[in-house]
């Protein structure tokens, strides 16, 4: 019967898997609500593993962190299994901006390591160790240590490249290369980012964090938020309301005329004004109560910037 309740709730697991990677939430909650309500014996190591990974699962794989940090830790004989929740604990605690929480869970990480170690259950223990290097990687993050988290999350990366998927699982809970990806893009390395989550969808085929970190690195256009540029707004009544920056855009951040300007000429289809004023002058010319604002020209605003600033 336990071996039954196993192989059941083992492609249950799977099931989670690929609701979340279709972006089905609602499925995939009731499929994990269905597998923690499930009874199997302390022997069933496959009930016993799902049980631990599809909750962990369903909320890493939806980056709710404070959920994962208040994950449940199921008592079980095998300890590789309670790895998993310690681990989603601790990444959970970690992206919440509590590195010392994870770090409590680390410990129980490297303890468990260290048990499978010492019962030559090697191939357990080096999953354990990629975990408890993504975990510490992401504590040294949110303490503001970029420089060892990347080198962290890096060796974690390593480690993972040399293990090969458990039988039991659909995949590791989250791949090493992909948290990888995440770290890297939220540095604003995105050429780095781009080509670790091309390895990801290399080894984790059709991962929905997978393509869309890919996406995010692939094309960014940092926009000044509406404080950092000059603008126009129209409200209700039609009336045309100038707008002025009030701090400048921090990092590569463009005022999004200047970032449409930069691509279109990229796309082989330049567009015909260089600097702000010149395309005040476009807008009044196809909308005519844009001609005046104030008793002058929209267009006539001597603080714009120029191409040859910007672009």
């Amino acid at each position: 019967a336990d071996n039954e309740f196993g192989d059941q709730m083992h492609g249950q697991d799977y099931m989670v898997y690929a609701y979340l990677q279709l972006g089905e939430d609602k499925a995939a909650h009731a499929v994990v609500d269905d597998i923690e309500a499930t009874k199997a014996g302390p022997d069933a190591f496959g009930a016993a593993f799902s049980q631990a990974a599809a909750p962990a699962r369903y909320m890493v794989e939806r980056g709710d962190w404070k959920g994962a940090a208040g994950l449940e830790v199921r008592p079980s004989k095998f300890p590789h299994v309670m790895a998993m929740s310690y681990f989603a604990r601790a990444l959970g605690a970690a992206r919440s901006g509590n590195p010392e929480a994870a770090r409590a869970e680390i410990a129980k990480l490297t303890e468990i390591e260290d048990k499978l170690r010492a019962a030559k259950n090697s191939y357990w223990a080096g999953q354990v160790d990629v975990q408890r290097l993504a975990a510490t990687a992401w504590a040294l993050y949110a303490e503001g240590k970029t420089d060892d988290a990347l080198k962290t999350m890096s060796a974690a990366v390593d480690a993972e490249d040399k293990t090969e998927k458990p039988p039991v699982s659909p995949g590791p809970l989250v791949p090493a290369q992909e948290l990888y990806g995440t770290m890297l893009l939220d540095r604003g390395m995105a050429k780095e980012a781009l080509a670790a989550f091309e390895a990801t969808m290399a080894k984790e085929p059709n991962r929905y964090n997978g393509y869309a970190g890919a996406a995010r690195a692939d094309v960014i256009l940092p926009g000044a938020a509406y404080t950092e540029k000059d603008g126009l707004y129209t409200n209700f009544e039609g009336r045309v309301q100038r707008g002025r920056r009030a701090v400048f855009p921090p990092g590569e951040a463009k005022e999004d005329w200047a970032i449409l300007r930069a691509l279109s000429e990229v796309l082989g289809a330049k567009l015909p004004y260089d600097d702000r004023a010149q395309l005040l002058m476009a807008l009044e010319k196809d909308v005519t109560h844009f001609a005046a604002l104030n008793g002058a020209p929209v267009h006539a605003d001597t603080s714009s910037a120029t191409w040859a600033g910007i672009g």
